[in-house]
Formats: structure tokens, C-alpha cells, sequence
């Protein structure tokens, strides 16, 4: 499963990342990325277009969506160097922090092709 792929990657590239399985998906909102229902990202983070990404845990999730808020956004379940990654039907975006979000840039047309960039980019 590729979900799996990408968290043994990731723990390989870097032994500091933690991902913990989830034993109550009823914690996890639809609106977020089927990740979630299966591995919660404590602490974790990896390289990705040249920065650093940081994955939001499910405890975290509800900050991070009142952080940015100015975003329209399902779900927002990362940042790079302080700019929401987030998925919009369907699809992952991001857009410079503090913007009005106008200009979001198309990362991947699914969350599956997003770790998929993701484990290409950390091998």
C-alpha cells in the first residue's frame, strides 16, 4: 500500500520521524487525506520541491486550520517553510503565507500523487 511506502521511506530517510498507527478514525474528518485514517504523523518532516515540509498531526489539525484560515481549504495538513499545503477538491495546492490564497499553486491532482512526489523526492 502506498501509504505504507511512504511512511517506511520517510522513517528510513530520516529515524526522527515518527508516525503513530490510529486506533479511532472517528477523529478523522472526511474533508482530511485517507492517510489520517491509518497513520497519524506525530513529528515528522521531509524535503519536498526544495524545502522542508512538516506534516500536521491529528492534535494539531485544528490549529493549523485557524492559522490559516484566510485559505479555502478542505483540509490544510502541512506547511513548507511556513506556506500551507492543503487539499481543495480533491486536490493538493499551496500558496504563500499570509496571501489571500488567489494564487495557490497545483502540486497534484491527488493526495496519492502528492506521496508518490514525496517518496520519489526522499529515496
Amino acid at each position: 500500500m502506498i501509504y505504507d511506502d511512504f511512511v517506511s521511506t520517510l522513517i528510513k530517510n530520516d529515524s526522527r520521524n515518527v508516525f503513530k498507527k490510529v486506533r479511532d478514525n472517528n477523529k478523522v474528518s472526511q474533508a482530511m487525506p485517507a492517510l489520517y485514517s491509518l497513520y497519524d504523523p506525530v513529528d515528522v518532516e521531509f524535503k519536498y520541491n526544495h524545502g522542508i515540509t512538516r506534516m500536521t498531526s491529528l492534535s494539531e489539525m485544528n490549529e493549523l486550520q485557524s492559522i490559516y484560515n484566510y485559505v479555502d481549504a478542505d483540509c490544510i495538513f502541512a506547511d513548507c517553510n511556513g506556506d500551507p499545503i492543503y487539499m481543495k477538491n480533491g486536490q493538493v495546492y499551496t500558496t504563500l503565507h499570509g496571501s489571500d490564497g488567489s494564487k495557490a499553486e497545483k502540486l497534484a491532482s491527488s493526495f496519492e500523487e502528492f506521496i508518490k512526489q514525496v517518496i520519489k523526492q526522499n529515496q
